[in-house]
């Protein structure tokens, strides 16, 4: 059963926090590098599930203030230019959507970080705008091992949760 983004939404304003896969911003960045940071954090969450970057809403009083006036607001081809661009591990860039709702009467985007198997993201190439700055990570003996066995681990879950016998 699909849940309602609507309500989900809400239900996350009416816990008065941020967390490991939501985010809320007044506005949307005017800085390229900042937004990709968050977007890579947020496909980077560890709760295994969608990650949202809700724009138009408070993130210290959580008052609905809309994005429909934000000179930097961005659309679902914003963000797919903004990532086919930019040089990820294997090529393997986050996924992710655009959805409008209206809140309060406003505007709100909500920029869903899709989950994916394909974990961890991060740059191979920096990429830099007006003074923020995203490095990339080079692979070293650690890192590669860290991703060998988050992407075992996944692959496990994902065969114990298929039925299949699993053993490492």
């Amino acid at each position: 059963m699909r849940h309602n983004l609507k309500e989900e939404i809400l239900n996350l304003m009416e816990s008065r926090q941020e967390d490991s896969f939501w985010d809320f911003k007044q506005k949307f960045h005017s800085n390229s590098a900042a937004l990709l940071h968050d977007i890579i954090c947020m496909a980077n969450n560890l709760v295994d599930r969608d990650a949202y970057i809700i724009f138009g809403v408070a993130d210290k009083t959580f008052e609905v203030v809309g994005v429909e006036n934000d000179e930097n607001r961005r659309n679902q081809q914003h963000m797919i230019d903004l990532l086919k661009h930019k040089k990820f591990v294997s090529g393997i860039r986050p996924r992710v959507e655009v959805k409008t709702l209206i809140l309060s009467k406003h505007e709100v985007d909500v920029l869903i970080i899709k989950n994916s198997i394909d974990t961890p993201h991060f740059l191979i190439e920096d990429f830099s705008e007006n003074g923020k700055r995203i490095e990339q990570i080079t692979s070293t003996p650690g890192l590669v091992t860290l991703t060998l066995i988050l992407i075992e681990v996944r692959i496990l879950i994902i065969l114990s949760i298929s039925g299949e016998n699993v053993s490492c």
